[in-house]
C-alpha cells in the first residue's frame, strides 16, 4: 500500500533528512516531493544520481545544501566511525506524523510585523514580539493555518455567536486570556488591540505565574 502525506509545517526538516540519507548514500523506500515547485522535485529526485548536475533548471538552494551536508558529514564522522554513524541515524531519527497539530506561534504575527515595516505604518518591532509576552498555543484544530493573522482575525475567528471565548477551539489557556485582553481593548483602541504594552504586561504575569505561582492573584 502506498502512503502519501500532506506536509503542512515541518518540509524543511523532512528537505534535511533527506539530503542527509542521500549524502550517506542510503537507499530510500520514501519520496519527497515539491507540488508547487518542480524544480525542487527534480533537482532532489537527480541527487543520488549526479548530484543534480544533469537537470537544466536546478534548484540552487537544495543543491548547495546537498553538498553541505556531504562536505560537514566528511569534516565530522571520522572514516572509521562512519558506518556506526550510519547505524545509529537510521534507528535513532524518527519521524512521526500528527493529523492535528498544536503550535506555538506569535499572537501579533511576524507576517504583520513585516508588513507594517515594510509600509512604514509604525508597527511592533521584531524585537518586540518575539519574546513570552507574545508566543501562544495556538489552535489545534487549525494545523497553525491561521498563524499569520492578526490579533484581531484570530480573536474574530475564535470568538463565539454569543460573544465569549470558544474554549473548544483554543489550545491553551494563555491564548485564551490573550485574546481577552484584545477582546477588551478594542472597543477603547480599534486596530491597536494588542500593542506592546499590553505584551510586556502580560509577559510579567506570565513570569509571575511561572516562577511565583501568581496566576490566581492576577485574575487571569
Amino acid at each position: 500500500m502506498t502512503h502519501v502525506y500532506e506536509v503542512v509545517d515541518g518540509q524543511q526538516r523532512l528537505t534535511t533528512i533527506y539530503l542527509m540519507l542521500t549524502a550517506m548514500g542510503i537507499e530510500l523506500k520514501s519520496s519527497l516531493t515539491y507540488s508547487s515547485r518542480k524544480k525542487s522535485t527534480e533537482t532532489i529526485e537527480s541527487l543520488g544520481n549526479d548530484g543534480g548536475g544533469a537537470i537544466a533548471n536546478i534548484d540552487q538552494g537544495i543543491e548547495n545544501g546537498f553538498e553541505c551536508v556531504k562536505t560537514e558529514l566528511g569534516r565530522i564522522v571520522p572514516d572509521g566511525s562512519r558506518k556506526g554513524f550510519d547505524d545509529y541515524f537510521q534507528r535513532r531519527v524518527h519521524i512521526t506524523f500528527s493529523r492535528t497539530r498544536r503550535s506555538l506561534e506569535h499572537f501579533y504575527s511576524q507576517a504583520q510585523q513585516a508588513r507594517d515595516e515594510a509600509l512604514g505604518q509604525g508597527g511592533l518591532t521584531s524585537g518586540q514580539i518575539n519574546c513570552l509576552g507574545d508566543f501562544a498555543m495556538i489552535g489545534n484544530d487549525m494545523n497553525s493555518s491561521g498563524s499569520d493573522w492578526s490579533p484581531k482575525t484570530k480573536l474574530d475567528h475564535y470568538l463565539d455567536p454569543s460573544g465569549k471565548i470558544n474554549r473548544v477551539s483554543v489550545a491553551s489557556l494563555k491564548f485564551m486570556v490573550m485574546m481577552q485582553t484584545c477582546k477588551d481593548n478594542s472597543g477603547a483602541r480599534p486596530q491597536k488591540e494588542w500593542i506592546y504594552e499590553d505584551i510586556e504586561k502580560h509577559q510579567a504575569i506570565m513570569i509571575d505565574v511561572l516562577v511565583g505561582g501568581g496566576f490566581a492573584e492576577q485574575g487571569a
